[in-house]
């Protein structure tokens, strides 16, 4: 047995190992999932059979109350060859935790072994991080947030999130995102790694057929800008606003640009003989749209208004105590 599984994962506060009866001892609700979402956490079933049989127990098994939540491989050898006792390690303050809260427990001595014993990069950490989110979600109790009420539903949901940054460092919907990364194949992972596949475009490939993904991976690979390589496998886009907010924007700074670029130089511009059909639209549409009366105010010049207010008010506020202040210096009192 190698060094790398002398030990158990530290666990929030373990008792001193101590010898119980195998029988009685079940495993949480989807600690198999979670152990197979972190390879190398623990050795083999396998490697474990001989060392038992030998009276040699490579570590203790972590349990809360009689609910194992580490060493399911252990457990497992231990059954196989009819083992009465075994060494465990107990946490105490887990012992009342709710079955869906106890597998994520599980899930950071999992992922704690994983690091110590395979020490993943971090980006191959995070992907370990996704693949043991999913095993605990996949198997946790879900309860409607309206059985509990709306109030309770969203206080659920807090705490879940509260438990899920304790024990992987990320919120749900971080989370969420890498789940992505690891039902793609390896390559499009890789990329995201090596930093060729932008983090923002990552849907986007994946809603692409399998054909296509590697066809993009492999343009990546070979040095192709990723603009380049995704015009090539999905075409060019057109490079327009999707939100009418993003369209309503991009129309006003074009405005406002050739505004401010023209004024008192209308007659040294003149247009180019293919820029007229697009001239003729914009004109078009200007006509149309100064055809309406202009509101009288918009929210965003509500906003603006009152912001403006506000700071007017804090300089005048600012001035006239730099005045009394300067009033008294003058008087002889104390600034």
């Amino acid at each position: 047995m190698s060094r790398s599984h002398q030990s158990t994962p530290k666990t929030q506060q373990p008792s001193n190992p101590t010898t119980v009866p195998v029988v009685g001892l079940v495993a949480v609700q989807g600690l198999e999932a979670v152990a197979s979402a972190a390879p190398g956490a623990e050795p083999p079933r396998e490697e474990l059979v001989p060392e038992l049989r030998a009276g040699r127990q490579p570590y203790p098994l972590v349990v809360a109350g009689t609910t194992v939540i580490f060493g399911t491989a252990l457990l497992a050898a231990a059954k196989a060859i009819g083992a009465k006792s075994i060494v465990v390690e107990t946490v105490a303050e887990f012992a009342k935790t709710p079955p869906g809260d106890l597998l994520f427990r599980a899930a950071g001595l999992y992922l704690r072994a994983a690091e110590t014993r395979t020490e993943p990069e971090t980006f191959r950490r995070r992907l370990l991080v996704a693949g043991l989110y999913q095993a605990c979600t996949g198997h946790r109790q879900r309860k409607k947030p309206a059985q509990a009420g709306r109030g309770k539903g969203a206080e659920l949901r807090a705490k879940r999130s509260q438990l899920v940054f304790e024990v992987f460092g990320r919120r749900p919907r971080s989370l969420e995102r890498d789940l992505v990364l690891i039902h793609l194949p390896p390559a499009v992972p890789d990329a995201v790694r090596l930093r060729r596949l932008p983090e923002r475009d990552i849907e986007a490939v994946a809603n692409l057929t399998l054909e296509e993904q590697l066809r993009l991976v492999g343009l990546l690979a070979r040095g192709t800008p990723f603009a380049e390589a995704r015009d090539e496998i999905l075409g060019p886009t057109d490079g327009r606003h999707k939100s009418p907010r993003g369209v309503r924007q991009a129309i006003s700074k074009s405005i406002q640009s050739v505004a401010r670029e023209a004024r008192g130089r209308e007659d040294t511009i003149a247009l180019r003989a293919d820029e007229y059909p697009d001239a003729r639209y914009v004109h078009g549409l200007l006509e149309r749209w100064l055809a309406v009366p202009p509101p009288v105010e918009s929210i965003d010049d509500l906003v603006r208004g009152v912001v403006d207010d506000v700071r007017g008010r804090a300089d005048q506020r600012g001035a006239g105590s730099a005045a009394t202040r300067g009033g008294r210096g003058a008087a002889g009192g104390t600034p």
